[in-house]
């Protein structure tokens, strides 16, 4: 299970180390070779400043001009289904059963948050480490029929050279050049110093470009002046982060989600019906009854494939 505890919990709750092993020194100092270009987030581009009120001057078009068109947003049931089969299969290699039951309840738990499992989606860039957008990877959950090796196999290892965060997709090695990249149709081969990556693009919900660095149409990092203030652009939050990069956040990859300037400042709002709390749940028979953004929402868990309800999660 420690695929799942990387992507969702410590993902949601660690800041990350963006340049730890890329070929930008402390000093903002190439470490390749001189006449090699290995990192395409310091690329020249223009500098995006501030509007009147000090919040960053650039719209959702600027900071994304060839955004691939996205699928409809997830649903809250869609969202608790693939919640609950993921879960369920993380949880299946623990042979002790009050073990697994625990570790079941937890990630199913921390999946429904949307704090947790939007964490990626809402920065419309791959999940930690992978090439799957949560979207593309819900979606292909639900279509497993609850099949744990095929759930298990969704995840593909993005090559560690391409980072993405909230200000994009680049790529950052510390010895291989910017690759050179070919495409069969939404496959896109990378090849640097004799080393060859392969990403399909559908899965991060975008398309192969033969011009990118990464090989897809992932955002690339756009320039901002900081310090800059969070604004919303219609459901899209928009800011600059602490190296000068334009930070996206489009809060409607989740049915309901909204960009709000709250007390607590400009963030994402995701819906809360306010008909129960989270961890709310109980079962009749194998249905689980389980709150989900505010509402009581039924999975009948084997429908789903999985052997039925156990209080509070689907179990195999």
């Amino acid at each position: 299970m420690k695929t799942f505890n990387t992507a969702w919990m410590l993902a949601a709750t660690l800041a990350l180390s963006t340049f730890a092993a890329g070929c930008i020194n402390e000093d903002d100092e190439p470490v390749c070779a001189a006449d090699d270009v290995c990192d395409s987030s310091s690329l020249a581009g223009p500098t995006h400043g501030l509007r009147d009120d000090g919040t960053v001057d650039i719209t959702v078009e600027e900071a994304w001009p060839n955004r691939s068109a996205e699928p409809t947003p997830l649903t809250a049931r869609e969202l608790a289904e693939a919640c609950a089969v993921l879960a369920a299969c993380y949880a299946s290699d623990e042979p002790d059963p009050i073990n697994a039951a625990s570790d079941r309840d937890t990630l199913f738990g921390f999946c429904l948050m949307p704090d947790v499992s939007m964490f990626w989606e809402e920065r419309a860039v791959p999940t930690s480490e992978i090439n799957e957008r949560w979207t593309y990877e819900a979606r292909a959950i639900l279509a497993s029929g609850g099949d744990c090796s095929a759930v298990l196999a969704i995840h593909t290892d993005r090559p560690s050279e391409i980072v993405c965060e909230e200000a994009g997709c680049w790529w950052s090695s510390s010895t291989d050049p910017i690759p050179d990249v070919t495409c069969s149709g939404d496959v896109a081969t990378l090849v640097s110093h004799g080393r060859t990556y392969v990403r399909d693009c559908s899965h991060a919900l975008q398309s192969c470009d033969p011009a990118s660095p990464t090989g897809c149409t992932d955002r690339a990092p756009t320039r901002c002046t900081h310090p800059a203030k969070d604004r919303c652009d219609g459901d899209v939050r928009l800011g600059c982060d602490g190296r000068g990069r334009v930070s996206f956040h489009d809060c409607t990859r989740l049915e309901g989600g909204t960009c709000q300037d709250t007390d607590d400042g400009v963030r994402c709002v995701y819906p809360d019906a306010g008909e129960c709390e989270l961890g709310d749940s109980s079962c009749a028979g194998d249905v689980l009854s389980v709150c989900v953004l505010g509402q009581m929402i039924e999975l009948d868990c084997k429908a789903m494939g999985l052997g039925g309800c156990a209080e509070h999660s689907c179990e195999l």
